[in-house]
């Protein structure tokens, strides 16, 4: 299972759906509404039918980890970077992060 907060246009979710096995799934977070219509309407053009392992939530991240399960084996984290210590925080004491979990923050 796969997360990435703060998807932009979609182009990492892409690129991980692409990557990541058949049986794996990617919850992707995307606060701006405009971003998030965009996102989608291009990772369905990009990924087809592969486009149906991609959840994706419109809504602050900070807000939607509290009701995301887990756990994840791997977080992108790209969003408000002022957030991400205390996002991955929230993310460590919900026990969302896998044994072994790669995180990326991009950007810091």
């Amino acid at each position: 299972r796969l997360l990435e907060i703060g998807t932009f246009l979609g182009y990492m979710s892409i690129r991980l759906a692409r990557s990541m096995p058949q049986d794996a799934s990617l919850t992707t977070i995307e606060i701006d509404a405009d971003n998030y219509a965009a996102s989608r309407r291009i990772r369905a053009k990009a990924l087809g039918k592969r486009d149906d392992s991609v959840i994706a939530l419109k809504a602050n991240a900070s807000e939607a980890l509290k009701s995301l399960k887990g756990p994840f084996d791997f977080v992108l984290m790209d969003h408000w970077k002022p957030d991400y210590a205390r996002d991955l925080e929230a993310l460590r004491q919900k026990g969302l992060l896998a044994d072994k979990c790669m995180v990326v923050a991009d950007n810091v």
